[in-house]
């Protein structure tokens, strides 16, 4: 598929009203890719029993981030031809995406009963433990199944997410290793390594895998948020570095306005700088427009208790638990 790979942190609204950011690579919108949806529409339009130029558009849908369309095309899709492995799994991670876990249960069991690949029946075995929730099981299922093909780098991504849910720096470490061995300028290893080397003190060899990470993406708005964190405890908030540390923050807020992580940095910009109220207004602010993100409330209940506003803190960590209570930074 055409289209240059960038980031982009896409909003997603849950069923039970809870919305969250995710970070995911997606094909940069372009205007051929415009065309090409309106062409395959069309010839779709011509000969709607046909499936190859359906499955076409889904994924072209999916990877400039419509999902919502890219569900339905994958639906049409599996009506025509169910035995379609790979059509099951996309659409199972597109619902998994969006919060609708009872459905993506639905259609990875599916995908699991079409499976004959040992090494593809413990992935699909730990994505169905990711969804249920049981993360030992997903551990145990994505470890068989890198054991079972160790040169299939997918497998160990996986891996490392669910090492990042249960907090196991040492895990994410151990399982990027053999990808980074291969391949040293995986971005998305390079960053799960360098936040898990942070993790554990290993500075000298994080500081080492974050210059790779910018010279590889520095546009990458997850390593300008890195720098940024970076700067704000070494307090350059004043003079021409804080010009700098504000600048990365501006230009990440026109790049990512929902991003939390980016409301919080620029409210602690605020607040280092001495000016407490207007920080602690920023995260005010984005929590009374987007009341539905925990970590709106969690970093707002953070902001207070560090202005020494200790009982409103509480009643803000309070909000983020009541909409997200499994987070074990929240509780």
């Amino acid at each position: 598929m055409p289209g240059i790979l960038t980031t982009s942190l896409v909003q997603l609204t849950q069923p039970s009203g809870l919305k969250m950011n995710i970070q995911l690579f997606i094909a940069e919108k372009s205007a051929r890719q415009q065309q090409k949806i309106i062409a395959l529409n069309k010839y779709i339009e011509k000969y709607p029993q046909g499936w190859k130029k359906r499955l076409e558009l889904a994924d072209l849908l999916y990877e400039i981030g419509n999902w919502s369309q890219a569900v339905i095309e994958y639906n049409q899709v599996i009506e025509r031809q169910p035995q379609l492995l790979d059509v099951h799994l996309k659409l199972g991670k597109i619902l998994q995406l969006m919060g609708q876990q009872k459905e993506a249960l639905q259609v990875y069991d599916t995908a699991l009963f079409l499976s004959e690949n040992p090494g593809t029946q413990y992935h699909i075995k730990g994505l169905i433990a990711v969804c249920e929730g049981d993360n030992e099981k997903a551990l145990t299922a994505f470890n068989l199944a890198a054991s079972l093909e160790p040169d299939q780098v997918f497998h160990r991504l996986a891996l490392s997410q669910v090492y990042q849910n249960v907090e196991n720096p040492l895990g994410i470490l151990r399982t990027l290793e053999p990808i980074l061995a291969i391949n040293p300028d995986d971005v998305m290893s390079l960053i799960y390594s360098y936040d898990a080397l942070m993790v554990v003190g290993d500075i000298q060899t994080a500081k080492e895998r974050f210059n790779s990470l910018i010279a590889l993406a520095g546009d990458d708005f997850r390593v300008i948020q890195r720098q940024i964190d970076q700067r704000l405890p070494a307090r350059m908030v004043s003079g021409e570095e804080g010009k700098i540390t504000k600048k990365m923050i501006t230009s990440l807020l026109g790049t990512v306005p929902h991003s939390v992580e980016v409301h919080k940095s620029l409210a602690y910009y605020h607040i280092l700088r001495g000016d407490w109220a207007q920080g602690v207004e920023v995260l005010a602010k984005f929590t009374t427009e987007s009341p539905n993100y925990p970590y709106g409330w969690y970093y707002y209940g953070l902001s207070l208790f560090h202005t020494g506003k200790y009982q409103q803190g509480a009643e803000m960590m309070e909000k983020a638990y009541y909409l997200y209570p499994h987070d074990r930074k929240i509780y």
